[in-house]
């Protein structure tokens, strides 16, 4: 079983908590490892120093990596069986990895933040959690690492959502839509 995320190394994204929620996970299940795809940020490097701090027991124990995997995200991102996405409130719009592990079908434990319910419904194709809550986000990882019946209705449920409403071709034709309205909107 392995659990991940991608994100740069900084602040808004909330590691503090993803690692949180991975020390909760790694106490109840010994069998699970954690991965965090994302590489630190020039602005940002003692932020990645204190992140890499946290998780050395982890690390240590050959438990937690951290990666830098460039342009190859998507084919770690299948590597994933729970995406665990923990930003802060006010730090994302509409999260590009939540959409790639769907895409991926991969389920998603989420902070509720920024637009991201507009994508993941509660109980359906992953769960979303309040910010800031590492235990009941270790809970939702935890339920979807001990039933993988689970996993894998809502893995093909996160697909399914994102290919319907998140293809490249769908946002495309959305954003067209909203420009030939707000054209149209300035010429009367």
């Amino acid at each position: 079983m392995v659990i991940g995320c991608v994100a740069n190394l900084t602040p808004q994204k909330g590691l503090e908590a993803f690692v949180s929620v991975c020390e909760l996970v790694a106490r109840e299940r010994s069998d699970v490892t954690f991965c965090l795809f994302g590489r630190p940020m020039e602005t940002h490097q003692d932020y990645a120093s204190r992140i890499r701090s946290m998780v050395s027991g982890l690390a240590g124990a050959g438990r937690f990596r951290i990666l830098d995997v460039g342009d190859e995200v998507p084919r770690y991102v299948r590597a994933l069986d729970v995406f665990l996405a923990t930003a802060t409130p006010r730090s994302e719009g509409i999260s590009t990895t939540v959409l790639e592990a769907m895409a991926s079908a991969v389920t998603v434990v989420s902070t509720d933040v920024g637009s991201i319910r507009e994508a993941v419904t509660h109980g359906v194709n992953g769960f979303l959690v309040s910010a800031n809550e590492p235990a009941a986000t270790a809970d939702y990882v935890l339920r979807l690492s001990r039933n993988r019946a689970l996993r894998e209705t809502m893995s093909a449920a996160a697909r399914e959502r994102a290919v319907e409403d998140f293809d490249v071709e769908h946002c495309a034709d959305v954003h067209e839509s909203a420009f030939r309205a707000a054209l149209l909107r300035g010429q009367c």
